[in-house]
C-alpha cells in the first residue's frame, strides 16, 4: 500500500495548498456525502407512527446493523442480509409502515449500488474536486482504505498499483478526479483496468470529469462501466446569500447571477473583493461599480474576475495582460494558447505571468504533440473574457 499512500499524500498536498480560505459553503445537495460514504441514519419512529414499533424488538436489530454498518463492524452483505430479515418482520407486523424509505430494503440497496459505481460531471470549476478531497477526507477519518487520483496531478495509475488493487480483499474506494485532464491514451488504459475491477464488488468506483469535455467514446465507456451517473450541482444557492449578507450585509440583487452559478470559484472571488474593499484607507464604505444586470451576467462576471485578479497580483498588468491574450485566442479561434505564442505576446513577462496564475489556480496546462498548452482553469472564463473583449471594441466603435 505504500505506492498508494504515497500517491494520497501528494494529492492532499497540492489541495490543501489551492484550499487558501477559510470560507465554507453548504453543498446543493446535502445528502450526497453520507451517500458516498455509504452511511444511513438510525430510525426514529415517526409521529403517529404505529403503537408498538418504537418499542419492537426488531427495529432495535435494525437500528443495531445501521451503526455496525456506519463503523464499518460488519461487511455490506452482513448489513444487507440481516436488514431484510428486521425490516421483513417489522412490515409484516406493521404493514402500514412499507412506504418509506427506512423500511424499505431496496432503499438501502440502491444507495449502496449508487456509491458503488458512480460518474460526477457538473461545469469546471463548481467544486468536484474540492467535493471529492474532502470525501478523502472522511475516509481517511474513518480508517476506509482509498485511492484518490487528481488528474491534473497524476496523469496515470502505475502497473503496481493495478496489480495491487486487482488482488484486494476488502472494502475499498478508487476515487479518479478529473479525467477529462487525462490523456486520450491514458483515459483508454484506465478504461481497460475499470472494465477489469468492476467485477470486483469490494471496490468502489468513482470518477469525475468536466461537461462536455471527454471524446463521446471515451464518455459512453465510463457510462457503461459504472452505470450511475450524477450532476454536481455546486453550493446551495440561498446559503450563498446567507454568507453575503450576514458578512457584508450588501445589497445583493446586483449579485445574482454570480450566485446563481453555484459556483465555489466565483463566491470566493466576490468575498475577497467584498472583503478587500468594504473600506477605504480612512474606514469609510466604498461603493463598488458593478455592471447591472442590463449587460448580463457574461460581462458582470468578468467584472469580478477584473477586480479578483487585480487584488492577488497586486499588479494591474496581470489583467491587462489577461485581457491582451484573450484578444489573441479570439482573433485565432482559440481556446488555448501554447507556450510559443504566451512568449511572444508577452516577452519577459510570460514567465512571471504562468507562475503566479497557476499559483493562484486561474490557469492550466496539458501536453498535446509535444506541446504545452495554456488554459483558463474555469470552464467559461475565457468566454467571459472573449465577451468583455468584444463589447470593449463594440464600445470604442460606438
Amino acid at each position: 500500500m505504500n505506492d498508494i499512500n504515497s500517491i494520497n499524500e501528494y494529492g492532499r498536498r497540492i489541495m490543501k495548498s489551492e484550499i487558501k480560505t477559510d470560507l465554507s459553503f453548504e453543498w446543493q445537495d446535502k445528502y450526497l456525502m453520507n451517500t458516498l460514504l455509504k452511511q444511513f441514519k438510525t430510525i426514529y419512529t415517526y409521529y403517529n407512527a404505529p403503537d408498538g414499533l418504537s418499542q419492537d424488538k426488531s427495529l432495535s436489530e435494525l437500528n443495531r446493523l445501521i451503526s455496525n454498518f456506519n463503523d464499518r463492524i460488519i461487511n455490506e452483505k452482513q448489513f444487507i442480509d440481516g436488514a431484510e430479515k428486521a425490516i421483513n418482520k417489522l412490515v409484516e407486523k406493521f404493514p402500514e409502515i412499507k412506504y418509506r424509505n427506512e423500511y424499505d430494503i431496496n432503499y438501502y440497496k440502491r444507495n449502496l449500488a449508487f456509491a458503488k459505481r458512480l460518474l460526477i460531471y457538473g461545469e469546471g470549476g463548481i467544486g468536484k474536486s474540492y467535493y471529492l478531497y474532502k470525501l478523502s477526507e472522511q475516509l481517511e477519518n474513518k480508517n476506509i482504505p482509498y485511492l484518490c487520483i487528481y488528474g491534473k496531478y497524476t496523469k496515470k495509475i502505475s502497473k503496481t498499483i493495478k496489480e495491487e488493487l486487482i488482488d484486494l480483499q476488502g472494502e475499498f474506494y478508487l476515487i479518479i478526479d478529473a479525467f477529462n485532464e487525462l490523456s486520450y491514451s491514458e483515459q483508454q488504459e484506465i478504461l481497460k483496468f475499470l472494465n477489469i475491477i468492476s467485477n470486483k464488488s469490494n471496490i468502489n468506483i468513482i470518477v469525475s470529469y468536466r461537461s462536455r469535455n471527454l471524446e463521446s467514446d471515451v464518455e459512453n465507456k465510463l457510462k457503461e462501466i459504472l452505470t450511475n451517473y450524477y450532476k454536481f450541482e455546486g453550493v446551495e444557492y440561498e446559503n450563498s446569500l446567507e454568507r453575503l449578507i450576514e458578512t457584508y450585509g450588501i445589497e445583493f440583487g446586483k449579485y445574482l447571477d454570480i450566485i446563481e452559478t453555484n459556483n465555489p470559484l466565483y463566491l470566493k472571488m466576490l468575498f475577497t473583493i467584498l472583503d478587500t474593499t468594504s473600506k477605504n484607507k480612512k474606514g469609510r464604505k466604498k461603493k463598488r461599480k458593478y455592471l447591472d444586470n442590463k449587460i448580463g451576467n457574461l460581462v458582470q462576471i468578468t467584472s469580478i474576475l477584473e477586480d479578483y485578479i487585480k487584488i492577488i497580483s497586486k499588479n494591474s498588468d496581470y489583467w491587462k495582460v489577461t485581457k491582451r491574450i484573450c484578444s489573441f485566442m479570439f482573433e485565432h479561434e482559440k481556446t488555448a494558447i501554447t507556450y510559443d505564442e504566451m512568449k511572444n505576446l508577452l516577452c519577459g513577462f510570460t514567465d512571471e505571468y504562468i507562475k503566479k496564475m497557476l499559483k493562484e489556480n486561474l490557469i492550466d496546462f496539458y501536453m498535446y504533440n509535444n506541446k504545452r498548452y495554456y488554459i483558463f482553469k474555469m470552464q467559461y472564463m475565457s468566454d467571459y473574457l472573449i465577451v468583455r473583449y468584444l463589447k470593449c471594441n463594440i464600445c470604442q466603435i460606438i
